[in-house]
C-alpha cells in the first residue's frame, strides 16, 4: 500500500495515525452504522439466492464482497454490491493477487511486469483517494459546517478535519506531505477490509457445510432471537442493534472465532525499531535491521484442526490462554477494525444461515484426497481449500466453489441443537 501504514511503523509516527483512525472503528462508532451494515448483508443475502438459484457452482469471495468499509472510510458506498465491483476495487484485487507473486519472482523480467502492473494500480487508486480528500477539504474550507472528529462520518472526513484544526484551512489545497501520509492507510483500510472479511466468510460456510450438527446450533440461537422471515429479522435488527453483539450471539461469535483459528485472514508486519539490528531468542540473533518481521499465527493458533467453536465459549474446559487466539493481534498494535469485521461477519451470518443449505463443489477440485500433512485431514475432504496462500492477506488457495439450496422465506431453526462436535 505504500509508506508509512499504520501496521508497519512505530513510536510517534504510529500514535498519530491510531489518533487520527482509532474513533472511527470503536465499539459505539461501530454500532451506529448497523443500518448500513444490515442493509448490505440483505443485498448479500439477495445475491446469494440468486447464485443457488442457478444451479450452478459459484464463488463466496465474489458474493461476499461488501461496500460496509467504503460507508465507513469513504463516507458513500461504492455500490460493488449492486454493480458486481468498481475499478477501485479491480485494482485493490491486482495489489492482492500479484503482491505473492511479485516477491517471489526471480527472472528480472516477470518481476518488472509484474512490478509496472503494480504500479499502475497504486497509481490509480492513489489518484482516487487523493481527489476525494481534496474534495472533502474544499468543502469544509472557510465553511461554518465543519464536523468535529467525534462527528465526522468518515475516516476520511475525520482525517482532513484533524488537519484543519491542526494547521488551519488558509492552503487552497491539502499538502503533498499529509497526503503521502494518509492516502497509504485509507488505501490499507479498503483494501484490507474488502479481502479479509470475504475470506474469513468464504472459510466459515465451507466449515459449516462439513458439520451439520454445528450449522443447526447456529440456526437454533438465531432462531431464539429473531422473527422467521428476513424481512421481519432486518426489522428487529434496527431496533434491537445489541442483538448482533457476541454477548447476545456467543456461539455465533464462537464459530467466527474457530474459523479465524483454523484459518487467519490476515497478518500483522512490524518494523525493527532503527536502532535494534538483531532480535535475540533462546540464545540465537536473528537479523532484524531493514526488515519486517510478521508473526506466524498459523503456529500460535495451532492446538488442533478439528472445528470445535466450543472452545471458545465462556463455559468450555480446559480454558485456552487468552493470548493465544490472535488474528486480529492484541493490545494496542491489534487491527482497528476488528470490531466492525466481527459484526459484519455476524450480521452475514444471522441473514443468511436460516435460509440457505450450502455445500463445497468438489468437481475437479486440485488436491483431493491426498493428504499432504499429517495435523490435518481437511484437504482430503475439499482439496486445495484447505490450504491458505499468501497476498496482502491470507486468502483460500485458488477459488473455492460452493452449491447451495434456498430453504423457503420463513427460514427455520434447523432442527435439534447439536452439541458442536462431529
Amino acid at each position: 500500500m505504500g509508506p508509512n501504514v499504520i501496521a508497519a511503523v512505530n513510536g510517534p509516527l504510529w500514535k498519530s495515525l491510531h489518533h487520527m483512525m482509532g474513533p472511527s472503528f470503536s465499539p459505539v462508532t461501530v454500532k451506529a452504522q448497523i443500518p448500513t451494515i444490515v442493509e448490505h448483508a440483505t443485498v448479500f443475502h439477495e445475491k446469494l439466492r440468486q447464485a443457488v438459484e442457478t444451479g450452478k457452482p459459484f464463488s463466496l469471495v465474489d458474493l461476499t464482497t461488501s461496500d460496509v468499509i467504503s460507508a465507513m472510510v469513504l463516507g458513500f458506498s461504492l455500490q460493488a454490491q449492486n454493480n458486481g465491483c468498481s475499478p477501485l476495487l479491480e485494482d485493490y484485487k491486482t495489489l492482492f493477487s500479484l503482491a505473492q507473486p511479485y516477491m517471489d519472482a526471480w527472472n528480472p523480467l516477470t518481476k518488472f511486469k509484474l512490478w509496472r502492473t503494480m504500479r499502475g494500480a497504486r497509481k490509480r487508486t492513489d489518484a482516487y483517494v487523493h481527489k476525494e480528500l481534496q474534495s472533502k477539504y474544499r468543502l469544509y474550507r472557510g465553511s461554518d459546517a465543519v464536523p468535529t472528529r467525534k462527528t465526522a462520518r468518515s475516516v476520511l472526513d475525520r482525517m482532513v478535519v484533524q488537519k484543519i484544526e491542526e494547521t488551519g484551512d488558509a492552503a487552497p489545497y491539502l499538502d503533498q506531505a499529509f497526503l503521502k501520509l494518509v492516502t497509504p492507510n485509507l488505501n490499507g483500510l479498503l483494501a484490507g477490509g474488502q479481502g479479509t472479511t470475504a475470506d474469513a466468510l468464504t472459510y466459515t460456510y465451507l466449515l459449516l457445510s462439513l458439520h451439520p450438527a454445528i450449522l443447526s446450533r447456529l440456526r437454533s440461537e438465531h432462531a431464539s432471537l429473531f422473527p422467521p422471515t428476513l424481512t421481519d429479522t432486518t426489522t428487529h435488527m434496527l431496533s434491537h442493534p445489541h442483538l448482533t453483539s457476541s454477548s447476545s450471539l456467543p456461539y455465533t461469535t464462537a464459530i467466527l472465532k474457530e474459523t479465524l483459528r483454523l484459518f487467519p485472514a490476515g497478518f500483522t508486519p512490524r518494523e525493527a525499531p532503527p536502532d535494534t539490528s538483531h532480535l535475540h531468542f533462546n540464545g540465537t540473533s536473528y537479523p532484524v535491521a531493514g526488515k519486517m518481521v510478521i508473526p506466524n499465527q498459523h503456529a500460535l493458533h495451532f492446538d488442533s484442526t478439528h472445528f470445535l467453536p466450543d472452545r471458545s465459549l465462556e463455559e468450555y474446559e480446559p480454558k485456552a490462554h487468552r493470548f493465544t487466539w490472535r488474528p486480529f493481534e492484541r493490545g494496542l498494535r491489534s487491527c482497528i477494525r476488528q470490531e466492525m469485521a466481527m459484526e459484519e461477519m455476524r450480521t452475514a451470518l444471522v441473514l443468511t444461515v436460516r435460509w440457505f443449505d450450502l455445500e463445497p463443489d468438489l468437481e475437479g477440485v486440485k488436491g483431493k484426497g491426498e493428504g499432504k500433512v499429517r495435523f490435518s485431514d481437511l484437504d482430503e475432504v475439499v482439496g486445495d481449500a484447505a490450504w491458505q496462500e499468501m497476498g496482502l492477506g491470507a486468502s483460500p488457495r485458488g477459488e473455492v466453489w460452493m452449491r447451495g439450496w434456498y430453504r423457503g422465506e420463513l427460514g427455520g431453526d434447523g432442527g435439534e441443537v447439536g452439541d458442536g462436535e462431529e
